[in-house]
């Protein structure tokens, strides 16, 4: 007896096992495999208890879909931020370059 739980949770046995595991297991009992070794056989085939459905993958799409513009939207937010670090950061350069200036000149001044 296979000890495999076919996908609609009904009690396990050959004639309930999902379709491609019950070929499986006919595959080895015609070639003359016995019960048991067919049995260990067809447990390791891996069986699935969802499907996805065209709608699932097309809720997946349009999720994918969702994140991408967010992603983008906060891209765009970044990079204004950045522009405006990078100005702040130009304004205080050259703030403390005419301060460096002026203080080379000044003790310019002092000195000759």
């Amino acid at each position: 007896m296979l000890l495999l739980v076919e996908m609609s949770g009904q009690a396990p046995g050959p004639d309930r096992m999902s379709t491609i595991v019950k070929e499986i297991y006919d595959a080895f009992l015609s070639a003359g495999v016995s019960e048991k070794q067919a049995t260990a056989a067809a447990q390791l085939i891996p069986t699935s208890t969802s499907v996805a459905t065209k709608a699932d993958i097309g809720d997946v799409r349009a999720e994918i879909a969702d994140l991408r513009t967010e992603l983008r939207t906060e891209i765009g937010a970044v990079r204004a931020e950045m522009k405006g670090v990078e100005l702040r950061m130009t304004v205080k350069f050259y703030t403390a370059l005419g301060v460096a200036v002026a203080g080379v000149k000044a003790l310019d001044f002092l000195i000759g």
